[in-house]
């Protein structure tokens, strides 16, 4: 099948260990290839070659926040699934 007519799962996270165990997570349960990045503006660039099924992003990143990738991703194509976690521990 071809990039463009098979659904990926798309995850971006800089954190390489959450975006590889999310990567395993997403492959064990989903039928779909999963496209897995560290920067945010990478993803966007492969996006526009990419059928999107899904979207996991972490909120906390160096180039741009999740939100604002998200937005981006909104504005190059509006029909996505989001999904945005945040990995941060809080103090109690």
């Amino acid at each position: 099948m071809s990039t463009l007519s098979t659904p990926h799962a798309v995850i971006v996270d800089d954190e390489q260990s959450y975006l590889d165990l999310l990567g395993v997570i997403l492959s064990e349960h989903l039928s779909c290839p999963v496209a897995k990045f560290t920067r945010p503006v990478a993803a966007l660039s492969a996006i526009s070659n990419l059928k999107i099924g899904i979207i996991v992003t972490d909120f906390y990143m160096p180039e741009i926040d999740g939100l604002e990738f998200l937005s981006r991703v909104e504005k190059l194509s509006p029909r996505h699934s989001f999904h945005y976690h945040d990995g941060a521990q809080r103090g109690a």
